[in-house]
């Protein structure tokens, strides 16, 4: 067995692409070290009760060398499922390896004293020239070149992790012919033709001070099975602070053009979004909004996927309230 694989890791953080290219590292040398055969699983805490994990790990496989198995949302256990899985972890079978996730970035102490801290890592987002620099490496990789512009665009449209680039560079690259050059015109028909909600839609309807529409089209987003609404809140986030920068700037007399050059808003549907919302929304109002999206996305990031619905349903009834958004805030909800 390769001394450097050990039999249990802690992956936090909300970077789900880095996270994913580890565990498939691992994966690849299981199954190298492993000749006759590795068992595989995938579980969600909500899915596989902490008893039931134990039990299968501590049986073994009996058709296979090893069991190798990924549990995701450990930062929704209850204090009586931390003991049993920390309890294992002290005393781990030997042919079963075992990876706890999350995309938060803390979890139960006790956990964390279980894990060894050499098998602990945090996947922090990337910062935006990382995340440029990877994505024109990646669409170059695959034999369409994306220019700078474009690549600024890409990453704003879709979020933050390398994950949600691939999988939505994959889906984009079906449409586009080997050698060809991906631009922003390009970008901008592409992304016309997706009638799907997004991020971006949301971002539409509370622009539009639509409620029930918000809250639909968020349903859609969390039943769609690719709604990370960590990632939903991480780009509302990013869309509040240029619509307010854009405030702020038309208040000073900058021209509309100047403005979205500037704040890199090329997109002919949110430039006029930006402006019909620019009659109904105040620059105090929208730092207010701002500053309240900030405070939500902390708490999204922390809490267990069930949970991560109900802040986000009241974190849009808060947004459409007229009162003072800031100071009600996460103080007014208390969850289990």
């Amino acid at each position: 067995m390769a001394e450097t694989l050990k039999n249990i890791y802690l992956l936090l953080g909300p970077e789900e692409g880095q996270k994913s290219d580890f565990v498939s590292n691992l994966r690849v040398q299981l199954k190298t070290a492993y000749s006759e055969g590795v068992d595989e699983y995938r579980y969600r805490t909500e899915d596989k009760p902490i008893g039931e994990l134990v039990s299968l790990l501590r049986s073994g496989s009996l058709f296979s060398e090893a069991i190798f198995v990924v549990y995701a949302d450990v930062d929704a256990l209850k204090k009586d499922e931390v003991k049993t899985l920390a309890a294992y972890i002290r005393d781990p079978n030997p042919s079963c390896y075992l990876v706890l996730t999350s995309s938060a970035i803390k979890v139960d102490e006790l956990l964390l004293s279980a894990v060894s801290k050499d098998c602990q890592k945090i996947f922090y987002e990337l910062f935006e020239s990382q995340r440029r620099g990877w994505l024109i490496s990646y669409f170059r990789n695959q034999g369409c070149p994306i220019t700078e512009e474009a690549a600024d665009f890409f990453i704003e449209m879709v979020g933050n992790t390398t994950d949600q680039l691939r999988a939505e560079a994959d889906r984009l690259l079906i449409f586009v012919d080997k050698g060809h050059t991906i631009d922003l015109p390009f970008l901008e028909e592409y992304l016309q033709h997706l009638r799907e909600e997004s991020p971006f839609t949301l971002f539409d309807a509370l622009l539009e001070r639509r409620l029930d529409a918000s809250l639909e089209i968020l349903n859609k987003i969390y039943l769609s099975g690719e709604g990370q609404l960590t990632g939903v809140m991480i780009l509302l986030s990013r869309q509040w602070r240029t619509f307010y920068q854009y405030l702020l700037m038309r208040e000073k007399g900058i021209p509309e053009d100047t403005c979205f050059q500037n704040l890199k808003v090329f997109v002919r549907r949110q430039k006029e979004a930006f402006k019909k919302a620019a009659q109904t929304f105040t620059a105090t109002e929208c730092e207010r909004i701002y500053l309240l999206t900030q405070d939500f996305d902390l708490a999204v990031r922390q809490t267990g996927l069930v949970d991560k619905k109900t802040y986000m349903d009241y974190y849009l009834y808060l947004v459409h309230s007229k009162g003072k958004m800031r100071s009600q805030g996460m103080t007014s909800l208390r969850l289990g």
